[in-house]
């Protein structure tokens, strides 16, 4: 549809439309423009444009009869915290034989203690400020750690050894210890969430190994088009057929026990 404009004033006139676009919100009279149809004198719950429900004229929306009689239903649901699943990261951590609350935390820069629990287990505590940020800003720190110490603690059957903790107020978390990067980031450690389990354990003993799958994702083979020599150490091309067409696990199969060394 081809429009045509004609500036006279200030004000644009489309010619085929009977509503003059002006970014004035009012008159020279004082009177109000309508947002509708962009005429002065009356406001949008007055203008009698086509209406936006029936899109018929000669009565506003307020005095629009179609859905008037529509039914609706307003639903309010009310969560229940005990009927969701325990938090798959909180954890019972083990401190000088001491039970104590954890929450492992894999977005947190450093390990959190309390400082009841500090001054419970008689821990040394170094003089050590350092500015605790949360979402959002980095500016603007939303508390300072009293202290430091060096402790080890267990996880399950997992012991960290010689791990770096801030001490807090009791009042900037709700849990004993806050689990980050300190422990979870050691070489011996491995952890990996699946579905809303959270499995922890040493990772000399492959802890993930027997664990299954959510899902079964099908099994694609593939079959070399044509003989191409592997080489060690380096990234190997190989051109494949195969006669499904599927999202999947790839398999290679063959005799050579050594293509796993590859």
């Amino acid at each position: 549809m081809n429009h045509k404009f004609n500036l006279r004033g200030g004000s644009t006139r489309r010619t085929d439309n009977s509503r003059t676009f002006n970014s004035a919100t009012s008159n020279d009279r004082g009177e109000p423009r309508c947002f509708t149809c962009n005429k002065f004198g009356q406001v949008v719950r007055d203008c009698l444009f086509p209406s936006t429900l029936c899109g018929e004229s000669g009565h506003t929306k307020k005095y629009c009869t179609k859905n008037k009689n529509k039914s609706r239903t307003n639903t309010l649901s009310v969560c229940d915290r005990e009927s969701f699943a325990p938090n798959r990261y909180l954890r019972t951590a083990h401190i000088n034989n001491n039970e104590v609350t954890a929450l492992l935390d894999t977005g947190s820069s450093s390990c959190l203690l309390k400082e009841s629990v500090t001054n419970n287990l008689g821990f040394k505590i170094s003089p050590c400020k350092t500015n605790m940020f949360s979402f959002g800003s980095q500016l603007n720190s939303v508390s300072k750690s009293l202290g430091a110490t060096v402790i080890d603690f267990k996880i399950e059957d997992v012991v960290g050894k010689d791990i770096y903790v801030l001490i807090i107020l009791d009042s900037t978390q709700p849990v004993d210890l806050i689990v980050g990067h300190p422990f979870l980031d050691l070489s011996y450690i491995a952890y990996a969430r699946v579905g809303e389990n959270l499995h922890i354990g040493y990772a000399k003993d492959y802890p993930f190994i027997n664990l299954d799958c959510i899902e079964e994702a099908p099994r694609i083979g593939l079959k070399a088009t044509e003989t191409t020599q592997i080489l060690r150490n380096s990234v190997n091309f190989v051109k494949v057929k195969t006669e499904e067409i599927a999202n999947g696990l790839i398999m290679i199969q063959g005799k050579d026990e050594n293509l796993a060394h590859y």
